[in-house]
Parts: C-alpha cells; sequence; structure tokens
C-alpha cells in the first residue's frame, strides 16, 4: 500500500541534499518523513524537536558526503610541488635568491617603518573618548588682505555660549603661564595650564593616583606622570603641598591627582593643571567678562552633531562684541573645529593648542616608501626575467604534459609569493631591529608595531599579497608566453635584447640619482644654514631671565664687576625667547608686526646696526613715543623716506627714528618679518644680556650662575648663551641631513643589488658566447666592451634624465622647505651622477674580471 505523508519541512530536505551521499538520500528521507508524520499526528512540541533531533542524527559521518572537493586537493598538492621547485631554484642560486629576499626586504621594511608612523600620526589623540563631540572655537581675521585662522579666542566667549545654548553640554577655557614650582629643595620652572574643572570630564586623561577630578577644589592641582615623577620620585604625592610662584604671587596648592602617563601618540597636554579661576593671581587685572583678553583656547562639548549647524549660525553677536572692544583684532567669523583629526588641520590654524608636528614626515616617508618599493620591485623583475632562461626545459616540459598559459603564470606568481614570504619575514626583523631604533634615536619619536594590533596583521598580509603579486606578475606573464617548440629546439633569444628589462633597469638608475643628490644638497643646504648671518653678533652673548626690577639690577651690578664683560643692557623680550604681536593703524591700512621692546643699550650690544637714522638714549623723553623698524617693514610699506613716518599702536602714535639692518628673530624655516623696536623702562626688564670677551664665554656664564645662587638662591636659573637658542634648529637640520644620507644608501644599495644581479646572470647567460670570443683571442678590453658596452650607455642614457630631474625635483623640495635656501649649483648633481656611475663601473669591473679569470673550456662544455 503507498504511502501518503505530509511533506518534510524544506529546510531539512534541504540539509539532506546539500550533505548527504547520493546513494543516501532516498532512503534518509523516507525515514525523515514517517518520523515527520508521527510528529505532525500528535501536534505535540516534544514530536517536533524528535523529529529535528532524527534529521541531525543522519549528519553522522558515514552519511555524509565528502565537503572537500577533489579538485582543492589537487591544487593543494600542485601548490605543494609549485613551492618545493621554488626553493630548490632559491638553493640552487643563492645570489639570485640572495638579491630578490634582501631587496624586498629592504622595501618592505621601509613599508612597516612607514606603516607605524602613519598609524602613530593617525592615532594622535584618539584615546579621547568623546574627540567627536569635542569643538575648539576658532577665529578668522583678515590680515594684509589675507585671511588667517587664529586658535585663540575671547575669555569670556565659552561661558557665553555654555550659557546661551542649550546644546552646550560642557566648556572648559584653556590658558599657559610660565611659573616657578617649588617642592622641597627641588625648585623648576614649568609650564602651568589653567583649566575648568569639565576639562577632565571632556578629555580622557585617567589619574593614576588620586581623586578622578581634583580641579573640583580650587587649591588642587594635577600633575602629569612625568611632572611627578620629577618633584616626588615613586612616591605618592597626593595631599602634598607644593609651592608656586606666579611672578610677584605665591600660593600653596595640595597635589590632588597625577595623571596616567600620556600614550605615545598624543598632542593635548600639560605639566600642571590648575582650576581656571586661579589664573586672577597671575594676571592683577583679571576679569573673567573681559572681552579684550584672550585665551589660547576655549573648547565646548556638544553631543548632538546637529546642534553644531545651529550654534555655528547663531554666532553674529559675539562677532559684533568681540569687533566693538577689540578693534585690533576684529573677527570676519568664528567657526567649530572638531577635535577629532584637529593636529591634521592645524596647519592653517595659528596660535593653536595643538599642532601638526608630523606633516614633513607624512608628506615625505609615503614619497620614499613608494621609491624604495618601486626599486625593490624593478630589482625583483629584471633579475626573475633573466633567471626564468635557467628554467626553459622546466616550462617546455610543463606545457608538453598539457599545463597551459594560466597555470604557468599561477606557478610563477605563487612561486613569487613564497619568496616574498621570506622577504616580509626577514624585513620585518629588519625594521623592527634596525630602522625603528634608529628613527626613534633621529626624531625623537616613539613610535613602534605591536603584535596584538590587528590592523598590523591586515597590513602586514596586504604588503605580502601585493608585493608578491606586482613584483611577479610580469614575469609570469612573460615567460608563460614562451613556446614548446622553440624551447626544445633553442631558437629563443631571450633575455639578451628585452628592452622593458632595459628600462627597468633605467628607472633604477633614475630613482637612485634622486636619492644621491637628495643626500648631496640637502647636504650642501644644510651647511649653507648653519654658516648664514643671522643679521646680529649671537657670539659671545649671554642672556638671563629676572623676575622684575630688583631682580635686574642685582644682577646687573655683580655683572658689572665681572672683569670679562664688555657690555650690560636690559628689555623687556629679547631676540629668540620673547616677543610680541601688535598692529600697526595707518591712515590707509592695518599691518601685523613683531614688536621687542628693549633699552637703551640693547642694540648696541646684539650689533644691530643702524642703516638709517638714530638709535635710543638715556634720558631722552622723546623716546617713548618713537620707534626702530627694519629694513623689511621699510620695504613692505613702501616708505621713500621712512624717518618721520607715524602710525598708531592701540592709541599711541610713533613716529620712525631709525632703521635697523635686517635680522632673524626666527629661525630660517621662516621667512623674515617685519619687525619694530619699542624702547622699553628698566622697569619693565625682563632679561639681562651680557657680551663677554671672546673665548671667556664659559668663565662669564661660571660667573653669572655663582651671583644668582648669591642673590636669588632658592629660584631655578633661566639663562644661557646667545647661539644656543636656536640650537634645536642646528639639530633639524642634522636629522634631516642623516635622513637623506641613509635613505641615499640604501637605494644605492638597491640599485646595486639589481645591478649586480642582472649583469652576474647576462654574463652567465653568454658565458658560451664570451669563452668563444676568449678561445678566438679576444683580448681584455674586447670583453670588457662585450660585456659594458650595453650598461654604459644605458647608465649614462639614465643619468642624462637623471641628473635634471633629479635637479629640479630636489630643489622645489629644498624651495618650499627654506625661504633662503643654498643657490644650488648643477656641480652637486654632477657629484650623485659620479658616484652611480661609479658604482656601476665597480659593478661591471666584478664581472669583467670573472669573465677574464674563467677557463675558455669551462664555457664551451656541453651538458
Amino acid at each position: 500500500m503507498e504511502r501518503n505523508f505530509s511533506p518534510i519541512p524544506k529546510l531539512s530536505s534541504w540539509i539532506v541534499h546539500r550533505l548527504c551521499k547520493e546513494e543516501l538520500i532516498e532512503e534518509i528521507l523516507g525515514d525523515l518523513e514517517e518520523y515527520y508524520h508521527e510528529s505532525h499526528k500528535v501536534n505535540s512540541w516534544k514530536k517536533k524537536v524528535f523529529y529535528w533531533f532524527q534529521v541531525l542524527n543522519f549528519l553522522r559521518p558515514f552519511a555524509l558526503r565528502s565537503i572537500i572537493k577533489t579538485q582543492n586537493f589537487s591544487t593543494m598538492y600542485l601548490l605543494q610541488n609549485y613551492y618545493k621547485t621554488s626553493l630548490r631554484s632559491m638553493m640552487r642560486n643563492p645570489l639570485t635568491s640572495f638579491i630578490n629576499v634582501v631587496g624586498l626586504a629592504i622595501a618592505i621594511g621601509v613599508c612597516i617603518w612607514v606603516y607605524a608612523f602613519v598609524r602613530h600620526d593617525l592615532m594622535v589623540d584618539s584615546h579621547h573618548e568623546k574627540k567627536d563631540q569635542i569643538y575648539l572655537i576658532t577665529s578668522e581675521i583678515d590680515r594684509e588682505g589675507e585671511t588667517s585662522k587664529f586658535g585663540k579666542s575671547p575669555r569670556p566667549i565659552g561661558l557665553s555660549m555654555a550659557q546661551d545654548f542649550s546644546g552646550v553640554k560642557a566648556m572648559s577655557r584653556v590658558d599657559d603661564r610660565n611659573v616657578v614650582m617649588k617642592y622641597e629643595d627641588k625648585v623648576f620652572h614649568e609650564r602651568l595650564r589653567f583649566v575648568d574643572d569639565s576639562f577632565l570630564e571632556m578629555f580622557t586623561f585617567p589619574m593614576t593616583m588620586g581623586e578622578s577630578n581634583p580641579l573640583t577644589d580650587l587649591n588642587s592641582v594635577v600633575l602629569s606622570y612625568e611632572t611627578s615623577q620629577k618633584y616626588f620620585g615613586d612616591e605618592d604625592p597626593v595631599g602634598r603641598q607644593i609651592l608656586i610662584k606666579f611672578g610677584s604671587q605665591q600660593k600653596l596648592f595640595t597635589v590632588g591627582g597625577v595623571a596616567e602617563d600620556f600614550p605615545t601618540s598624543h598632542q593635548l597636554s600639560f605639566e600642571i593643571l590648575a582650576h581656571f579661576d586661579n589664573l586672577q593671581l597671575a594676571d592683577e587685572d583679571f576679569s573673567a567678562v573681559d572681552w579684550t583678553k584672550f585665551v589660547r583656547g576655549t573648547f565646548l562639548q556638544i553631543p548632538n552633531e546637529n546642534d553644531v549647524a545651529s550654534i555655528s549660525g547663531s554666532l553674529n553677536d559675539y562677532i559684533a562684541i568681540q569687533n566693538e572692544v577689540q578693534k585690533d583684532w576684529a573677527i570676519n567669523n568664528i567657526l567649530l573645529e572638531n577635535f577629532d583629526g584637529l593636529h591634521l588641520r592645524t596647519r592653517g590654524i595659528r596660535e593653536s593648542l595643538v599642532y601638526d608636528r608630523y606633516y614633513e614626515g607624512r608628506v615625505s616617508l609615503p614619497f620614499v616608501a613608494i621609491i624604495l618599493f618601486v626599486l625593490a620591485c624593478l630589482n625583483y623583475i629584471n633579475i626573475a626575467v633573466v633567471t626564468a632562461t635557467k628554467r626553459l626545459k622546466e616550462i617546455g616540459l610543463r606545457k608538453a604534459i598539457g599545463a597551459v598559459r594560466s597555470k604557468i603564470i599561477f606557478q610563477f606568481l605563487s612561486e613569487n609569493i613564497l619568496i616574498t614570504f621570506f622577504a616580509l619575514i626577514l624585513g620585518f626583523i629588519f625594521s623592527i631591529t634596525l630602522i625603528l631604533p634608529w628613527f626613534r634615536r633621529l626624531a625623537d619619536l616613539d613610535i613602534n608595531v605591536h603584535m596584538m594590533h590587528w590592523d598590523l596583521w591586515v597590513f602586514l598580509l596586504g604588503t605580502l599579497l601585493f608585493t608578491g603579486v606586482i613584483s611577479g606578475l610580469y614575469p609570469a606573464f612573460y615567460v608563460s608566453k614562451f613556446e614548446t617548440v622553440q624551447i626544445f629546439r633553442g631558437s629563443l633569444k631571450f633575455g639578451k635584447k628585452n628592452p622593458l628589462t632595459k628600462i627597468f633597469l633605467g628607472v633604477q638608475l633614475v630613482l637612485a640619482c634622486i636619492g644621491t643628490t637628495a643626500a648631496v644638497m640637502f647636504t650642501q643646504n644644510s651647511n649653507y644654514q648653519r654658516e648664514r648671518d643671522w643679521g646680529y653678533n649671537q657670539n659671545s652673548v649671554l642672556y638671563i631671565y629676572v623676575e622684575d626690577e630688583s631682580g635686574y639690577q642685582k644682577m646687573a651690578n655683580d655683572m658689572a664687576q665681572v672683569p670679562v664683560v664688555e657690555a650690560i643692557a636690559g628689555s623687556r623680550n629679547h631676540l629668540g625667547k620673547s616677543r610680541q604681536n601688535v598692529i600697526l593703524h595707518l591712515p590707509d591700512k592695518e599691518f601685523e608686526v613683531q614688536k621687542i621692546s628693549v633699552g637703551d643699550d640693547y642694540l648696541d650690544l646684539m650689533e644691530i646696526d643702524l642703516v638709517q637714522g638714530k638709535g635710543f638714549e638715556a634720558d631722552r623723553a622723546s623716546d617713548n613715543t618713537s620707534v626702530i623698524v627694519n629694513e623689511f617693514l621699510v620695504e613692505s610699506m613702501g616708505w621713500a623716506q621712512p624717518l618721520g613716518e607715524t602710525f598708531r599702536i592701540d592709541s599711541v602714535q610713533f613716529k620712525v627714528i631709525g632703521v635697523a639692518r635686517n635680522f632673524h628673530f626666527n629661525n630660517f624655516y621662516y621667512e623674515m618679518a617685519p619687525m619694530i623696536f619699542l624702547k622699553s623702562e628698566q622697569e619693565d626688564y625682563r632679561y639681562l644680556s651680557l657680551r663677554v670677551e671672546e673665548g671667556k664665554e664659559a668663565d662669564a656664564f661660571v660667573e653669572l650662575r655663582k651671583s644668582w645662587l648669591k642673590n636669588f638662591p632658592e629660584e631655578p636659573f633661566f639663562g644661557g648663551h646667545q647661539e644656543d637658542v636656536w640650537s634645536s634648529f642646528n639639530v633639524q637640520l642634522d636629522i634631516m641631513e642623516e635622513y637623506n644620507k641613509v635613505l641615499a644608501t640604501i637605494t644605492v644599495i638597491l640599485a646595486s643589488l639589481g645591478l649586480y644581479g642582472l649583469i652576474t646572470l647576462n654574463v652567465t647567460g653568454r658565458s658560451k658566447e664570451l669563452s668563444i670570443r676568449k678561445a678566438l683571442g679576444a683580448e681584455l678590453k674586447n670583453l670588457a666592451s662585450a660585456v659594458g658596452r650595453q650598461y654604459l650607455l644605458l647608465g649614462l642614457i639614465s643619468m642624462s634624465i637623471g641628473a635634471p630631474v633629479s635637479y629640479f625635483l630636489i630643489k622645489a623640495n629644498i624651495d618650499m622647505m627654506f625661504p633662503d635656501p643654498r643657490p644650488m649649483e648643477m656641480w652637486g648633481v654632477v657629484l650623485s651622477t659620479v658616484i652611480i656611475l661609479l658604482v656601476l663601473l665597480l659593478v661591471l669591473s666584478t664581472q669583467i674580471r670573472r669573465v677574464s679569470t674563467v677557463n675558455p673550456a669551462t664555457g664551451l662544455r656541453v651538458e
């Protein structure tokens, strides 16, 4: 009797058809129909569960079909065979294997270095949990016809916006002052940051000791981990009292907390945090609602992104208030800059709390990595193409037994990925043991790679596949196109006159020329910048910072008694240490300049020459409204007769009485800028400058420190040699010079490896031809011509292209970095091309010597 059961569920039927063997499907489905019929009649959930249990019970090993198909096993065995063949080939050709692996390893090592740098750069300040909700208030101001964006903001604007807009959840003003901090016998100059108590709630600065937010107490401060170590070592400083001096004011604070050590990738940081209201100790005329005063930055927390647009469109009232009371800083617009990734945008923001420290590296390092990667891949391509001459019979045999072109391509690509895998391991070791430690020392930047970061593994896998495919694609396609008949007849003229191989080699030589030229020209420019005239005599000059007029007078009196001191001068500001921005109001325009307030003898002491007019004099009342300008300001204003010209600063009218020769008050990365000198009263002096006998600077400095210890035994000393003011600039020049020399060395090594490998293989492939030449009586010069003629010609052509390209490329780069670079001459490029050609000749000479010493019988032997 025929059964008439209800159809079983489609899912169970699909599972059986998909997973069970074909010969068992009908039997299994029949049994499942019976089970399902029984459970369907009772309509019990237990029976339905029992039915699905039976479905799973049938999925036992004996009933399952083979999930891994035979062709997958075949592919696996095929890959295994390819890798065995590749390893044997590498062992038979150790020289070419070494060149391929080392060349790729160097390039991959550099790529890992660039990865670590870029990751470090992108992770700057990313640890702040609310970074996407925080906005910095910025303003746009017109200056000399151009719009500039500023990071500083009016002191009251943050409070006003927090009160006026419900979308603003929190606000914090940020301002900095130089202070003196003392604990027991430890006294140092520090940078104190005033913030509102919401600062620690907006930004993520976890406390390693103390309360989570000690700034709710005006008498508490928060120390960075580094500052805590500096004063207290490993002791717990929470609850300890420290004395902080704000000029003439001082206050005892209690350490309320110590922040955890900042992540290596950070820009926003601090040494000491104190509540913003304590700013009244540093500013005698402090007022929280004074729109004429600025703070270094104001941050708003706006959780809802939609509120940002509505708030940004409602700021005209603040603009009107600001422009009414601050006509020198009249703003066009107020903008909200998101804190997330802010450091990437700060090159367009003046006086920003965070800055783009890594811009040069972000621009140059990927470019360097690309050049070295191209060099290494071209090395591999050239050598792989020529190496294939030794595998022609293997390729022909594979084709003869049925291997199609796609299989040959797959074979060579898979073998290349294996070689790249070895290069990846070596490159990783090379990067973490050599490149990264060198760069950390060079740039004072704590970058590293961490094995626990998933993006590192993604990067390494991507590098492996990309490098393996890119470097092996052309050789695989090139080799796979050969016909079987031609291979076995021996009629192939393979690799000897391959034009693309020569193009690749030419590109390598051009890139090596660029790298070498960069090292030569940057070294020349660095030496030029070190020897440039600053516009004043900084040699044999010492300086020291004093707190007030009394301090200046005590130090000046003492140092006047030192025999080696030739001149003494006081000033409110000092070259390289302190200056101010002011706005000059002229009848037809406003002009922003830098101002230095100095005493009567300051210009003479610094040997700043006047090209017109006169300097300041003691007891001349008119000097209080007189000004000395530099030549650059005269040129900018277009004054034919600058003496007697007038302009207004704030509400005071000033008259030009002298013109100073141009001098640099910034390092040479910056253009010359307009500068003015105003006369400072002695009561405002904050710097004491000394000119001493040449060669006696060390003795005078010892006397300066003795005088300081005698007069101010509990105050930290802040002074030094004027020639050391720009020591950091000289360090940067040294870093740049070393950086370019190392990169040039790497490019030359890569080019040399590729050149050596290619010429060696070429000579090996022509051993029979060269042996015949030698047997017929060819002399050394004939052999040298036969081996080197094509490479010398290629080298000369490459250098004729590489020399002008290198010159204009490196010159444009240096011109972009330095406003006044060293005038570039072609002999620097000539030196680079000579170095490359010498390397080429050295490589050729090794092979010519090898050919000249080999017995012709060895080359003519037929196996």
